[in-house]
C-alpha cells in the first residue's frame, strides 16, 4: 500500500470522554462537578490551544485542566434548584497548523444526560 494510503487509512482520531456519572444527588449550592477527558492522534494541533467547555443548552462554562492528570479537564456548573435533568455536550475549541497562518476549529462531543435526584 503507497504511504500516502496507508496515511489516509490510519487517519486522524479524536475521543472525547465523559467522565461525569449520568446521577448525581442534589446539593445545597446547585453547583454539579462535570469532567471531560480528550484525546487525538491529530498531530497539527497548537499545544496550549484547546480551550474546552461544558455547554449546557447555549450557554458555555469554560473547563479547568484536572490537577496532576493529562488530557482531563473539569468544571464546576450551576444547576437551577428544581432542575431534575441536565442536557450537555462538550466542545473544545483549539488552533491548528496551517499553511500560510494557523487555523481555528472546534470539536462538539455527543448530547449526554444528568440526573440530579433528591437524597
Amino acid at each position: 500500500m503507497p504511504a500516502a494510503l496507508a496515511l489516509f487509512a490510519t487517519g486522524c482520531s479524536t475521543t472525547i470522554t465523559n467522565l461525569t456519572p449520568s446521577q448525581l444527588p442534589r446539593n445545597a449550592n446547585n453547583l454539579y462537578p462535570f469532567e471531560v477527558s480528550f484525546d487525538t492522534t491529530q498531530k497539527t494541533i497548537r499545544e496550549n490551544t484547546l480551550t474546552p467547555y461544558v455547554m449546557v443548552g447555549t450557554q458555555l462554562y469554560p473547563m479547568q485542566p484536572t490537577p496532576m492528570l493529562k488530557d482531563r479537564w473539569e468544571a464546576q456548573v450551576p444547576i437551577p434548584a428544581m432542575t431534575n435533568y441536565v442536557y450537555y455536550r462538550y466542545k473544545f475549541d483549539y488552533q491548528y497548523d496551517r499553511i500560510p497562518t494557523p487555523g481555528e476549529s472546534s470539536r462538539l462531543s455527543p448530547t449526554y444526560q444528568l440526573e440530579i435526584v433528591d437524597k
